[in-house]
């Protein structure tokens, strides 16, 4: 959300399309939220902001003309 704000388009990835989409769904929620609270960054609105952010399930897609690429791996514990 952070670089949305800032104007850049950004790309999230994940082998998952539902990984994906319910990222999206969270994304433009917290987006809506900070815009109600008076705490979204940038110049853009919560909507404007949110078209700059899609998915892809292709690696390929997500990183071709990147600028910055950044990798988010959630580790779960062991039990």
């Amino acid at each position: 959300m952070l670089f949305a704000g800032a104007g850049y388009e950004v790309v999230l990835f994940d082998i998952l399309e539902t990984q994906v989409s319910t990222a999206l769904d969270d994304i433009n929620s917290q987006l809506k939220s900070l815009e109600g609270s008076g705490l979204l960054r940038g110049d853009k609105d919560s909507g404007d902001q949110f078209k700059l952010i899609r998915g892809s399930d292709k690696l390929s897609e997500a990183v071709s003309d990147a600028v910055y690429v950044q990798v988010c791996v959630f580790h779960y514990p062991r039990r």
